[in-house]
């Protein structure tokens, strides 16, 4: 045994990696500063706006900022302390100029602090990268910076000519902020980059600052690094060099940077993926002729193998593809399939940009409170929940009469209902929370997010869920028919027939009489449920998802018409990353023990299970009832969705969910289609899917996805708080029907 084998891992840690920790459950993605609705965070007097607020675009962070401005710019002082400044905005974006810009229009006395250089972020994009105006959000764009979908240059260009105007607006470049204390007034200890220490005392602060974003450092290390340039644009310097420039799948500035150095160097360029390379027809057009006079080399699916002293390798693959002409015949002939090429290099240029949060530790540190933090206070609330929604759930059932004072209780609820059962109620009770929290949920999306037809698909959705949960699921069974099977017109297996349920659903009832001539057919009312609930389910639900994918899950079913009313305050918490992808499989267990409890059912019901394992049977559904249908589907889902989203069950437990996700694998034509051009990574869509699909590596990859390679439910939120319109329903590329002729 080797002298340095791993210690174990004790079974305690690894079952506390699944509920704390990266990879978690409890992992959902970034964490964003808890704001009132004036953009003041946990401390009094200190505001967030802008990427670190979880703005994602441009035009939102510039009505961010003029918002919190207005919103100060006739606020009393806080303090009667002497004061430097009445307000220091940490960050010179878009949010915090805009806010800044707006405060001294008052007289406000403004200092703004900037780490770097002032619009920083966007000076790192490359020249020629697009920006798009936001479609979501307000329609106008609020105060004096300007903006419309142009490119990175032409925006800084206008905003630096806005800011050579504004000369009431004192900006400090290169000043970083160290920490922050409150003593009344605010304290800001900075450095800048003179290495001086300053104090500032302030009334008020704006936080203003964006994400950490790191370059992605190549493998390689030691004296061989010094070779590396990091970069997301070419900032000159380099004359007379063979100069590699790695460009990566979802940042097009690598193919900017080789058109600039190949004037003056010798410029190879690799891409790192088999397919082509999204970039603008125009670039497309500048790369091709640039190969072809010879200033260009380029390779497509290379990767850099190794760093020599005076070389590079390379591992190239040539497939065909709309870019393969960029390669000669010869070359072609010569590499083949794969091979390793070897070509001489001075400099190696990369840029690949990796987004992260920003750290906790950072925000605790200037005292700011972030989403989700489980205090004590939530792990009570959480155990309250339980309590609660278990007493609800097995009074509704009727079983929690051994509990004392349950069957009192339940007594007079049915009593001040006017005779209504307590499973009656609780469909009422049920019903109207899905229309008040829908209508919520309709006036969300039409006027925080998107109008026009995304804002009418939510809200056909929205209504589709209120109307079948009304109609459906609360109207016909309850005050029409009086009969609990019913609920199978909408709900399929197992959602209603179930293990549990079989035997009830088969026993005679009201009888239907059918006689012309010779023919005289007696059906009878519960064998019709039955009969419909299987056709639902083996035909219809299957017929959905091959056109649809897995919409039933969002138009009509019950636990889902809760979960996209109520539980959207808090579709953020999903669980999200790879670990939790492959917590899904569980999905599949769920489905395999109802389907075998299920068949157990069946069998004895029918008479072909021997009397003596006749209890063993029963004992198993009564099992299935109370981990499947009472505990996962009933209690837990609700008890959990302000810590993991609406989600839960139809996630990672629902056996209908399950059997969809089967189907689906091989069938649906439908999914979403991303645009990425138009991607600027600012992570909406993965905050806001609630089932934990890494829309955003989809959207940079401009790669199809849908329920045949995700757990995606088509509810079409992600498209609908996109801000730049990446999104859009589609055909899969090789199922999308052939156009008509004319």
């Amino acid at each position: 045994m080797s002298a340095t084998a791993t210690k174990p891992i004790s079974l305690f840690t690894r079952i506390k990696g699944v509920f704390v920790g990266p990879g978690s459950l409890t992992d959902f993605g970034e964490r964003f500063l808890i704001l009132d609705r004036d953009y003041q965070t946990s401390v009094k007097g200190m505001y967030a706006i802008g990427d670190v607020a979880g703005t994602p675009d441009i035009k939102a962070a510039l009505n961010a900022g003029y918002r919190v401005g207005q919103h100060l710019a006739n606020m009393p002082r806080r303090t009667t302390t002497n004061i430097d400044y009445d307000v220091i905005v940490i960050g010179a974006g878009p949010a915090g100029l805009n806010a800044a810009s707006e405060l001294v229009k008052v007289g406000k006395k403004v200092l703004v602090l900037e780490r770097k250089k002032s619009l920083q972020t966007v000076r790192a994009f490359a020249n020629s990268k697009d920006l798009f105006l936001a479609s979501t959000g307000e329609r106008q764009l609020l105060g004096d910076f300007p903006f419309e979908d142009c490119s990175a240059k032409e925006c800084v260009d206008q905003w630096d000519k806005i800011l050579e105007d504004k000369k009431d607006i004192q900006i400090n470049n290169f000043e970083d902020v160290r920490e922050i204390r409150q003593r009344g007034a605010f304290e800001v200890f900075t450095k800048n980059k003179a290495g001086e220490e300053k104090t500032y005392l302030a009334d008020r602060i704006i936080v203003a600052v964006g994400k950490p974003r790191q370059l992605a450092r190549l493998a390689f290390g030691g004296s061989k690094e010094e070779r590396v340039r990091y970069q997301t644009r070419y900032e000159g310097g380099v004359e007379g060099k063979n100069v590699l420039v790695v460009a990566h799948a979802g940042c097009y500035e690598g193919f900017e940077m080789a058109l600039e150095l190949a004037p003056n160097n010798t410029v190879t360029l690799i891409y790192e993926e088999d397919g082509d390379p999204d970039i603008s027809l125009a670039m497309l057009d500048r790369i091709d002729k640039a190969v072809e006079s010879g200033r260009i080399t380029f390779y497509k699916g290379a990767t850099l193998s190794s760093i020599e002293d005076k070389t590079v390798k390379l591992a190239l693959r040539v497939q065909e593809s709309t870019l393969s002409h960029l390669m000669d015949d010869k070359t072609k002939s010569a590499l083949g399939d794969s091979a390793d090429k070897s070509i001489d290099n001075d400099v190696i240029f990369t840029g690949k940009i990796v987004d992260r949060e920003l750290p906790a530790t950072d925000l605790r540190s200037f005292g700011l409170n972030t989403e989700r933090r489980m205090s004590y206070g939530r792990w009570i609330m959480l155990m309250i929940l339980f309590a609660f929604f278990a007493f609800v759930y097995m009074g509704k059932s009727g079983k929690a009469g051994w509990i004392p004072g349950v069957p009192e209780f339940i007594a007079g609820m049915e009593k001040f209902f006017g005779g209504m059962k307590m499973y009656q109620i609780w469909t009422v009770i049920y019903s109207s929370v899905v229309v008040i929290f829908g209508i919520k949920a309709i006036h969300k999306y039409r006027t925080q997010y998107r109008d026009g037809e995304q804002g009418n698909h939510q809200t056909k959705r929205l209504l589709s869920l209120m109307f079948f949960q009304v109609v459906f699921l609360a109207i016909i069974p309850e005050l029409i028919l009086h009969n609990w099977r019913a609920y199978g017109l909408v709900l399929a297996w197992p959602l209603n027939l179930d293990p549990n349920s079989y035997s009830g659903f088969l026993s005679t009832n009201d009888c239907y009489r059918i006689h012309f001539k010779t023919i005289d057919l007696r059906i009878w009312e519960n064998h019709l449920y039955f009969g419909w609930t299987i056709f639902l389910t083996l035909g219809l639900i299957p017929l959905l998802v091959w056109r649809k994918g897995m919409r039933y899950c969002t138009w009509i079913c019950s636990c889902g018409g809760l979960a996209e009313t109520l539980g959207d305050e808090w579709r953020q918490f999903s669980p999200k990353g790879p670990a939790n992808t492959k917590r899904e499989f569980s999905i599949y267990v769920v489905l395999g023990f109802t389907f075998v409890t299920m068949m157990m059912s069946m069998a004895n019901h029918h008479g072909l299970v021997p009397t003596g394992a006749s209890g063993a049977v029963k004992q198993s559904v009564s099992i299935w009832y109370w981990i499947v249908n009472l505990f996962m589907c009933g209690i837990m889902p609700l008890v959990l969705y302000p810590y993991l989203g609406g989600r839960s069950w139809c996630r990672y437990a629902c056996p209908t969910a399950g059997f969809m996700k089967l189907m689906s694998r091989k069938t649906t034509v439908t999914g979403i289609q991303p645009d990425r051009k138009r991607c600027i990574a600012c992570g909406n869509c993965d905050r806001f899917c609630e089932v934990g699909v890494p829309i955003r590596k989809h959207a940079l990859k401009g790669k199809f996805f849908s329920a045949n390679d995700t757990t995606c439910i088509s509810c079409g939120v992600c498209i609908s708080v996109c801000p730049t319109d990446v999104l859009s329903f589609d055909f899969h590329p090789s199922k999308r029907p052939l156009p008509m002729a004319v």
